[in-house]
């Protein structure tokens, strides 16, 4: 299995803090409300990468 990304998330009661590293470069980093629409749409974010 090759692991092209990493993803941290910093849970907060209000937001969520969302970062992708690639092993090189952070390639994706945004912030969201802690709401289950929000997650949907920031998963939608992760799915949109490439690979």
């Amino acid at each position: 299995m090759d692991i092209r990304y990493f993803i941290g998330i910093d849970i907060a009661k209000a937001t969520l803090e969302w970062a992708v590293y690639d092993g090189k470069k952070i390639v994706l980093q945004t912030s969201s409300p802690n709401t289950i629409a929000a997650i949907k749409t920031a998963w939608r974010l992760l799915k949109a990468l490439p690979g």
